[in-house]
């Protein structure tokens, strides 16, 4: 799992449609931030929201490259 983030790991300080794909990740970080409680589940949705998305990203990059 690791090397496959790795190896497809978007590069966000590109001008491309990857590059900007960081406002997306972090989008869904703040989303995710507004389904807790308290102050650090707040926190610890908002990291669970940005590596999920991360992994989507990732995800989007391996089918782009891989033209499946």
């Amino acid at each position: 799992m690791f090397q496959f983030i790795r190896k497809y790991s978007p590069d966000y300080g590109q001008n491309t449609i990857e590059g900007w794909s960081i406002i997306l990740v972090v989008a869904v970080g703040v989303k995710a931030s507004t389904f807790a409680d308290s102050w650090l589940g707040t926190v610890g949705m908002f990291i669970i929201g940005i590596l999920c998305a991360h992994v989507i990203a990732c995800m989007i990059k391996f089918f782009i490259s891989n033209r499946l």
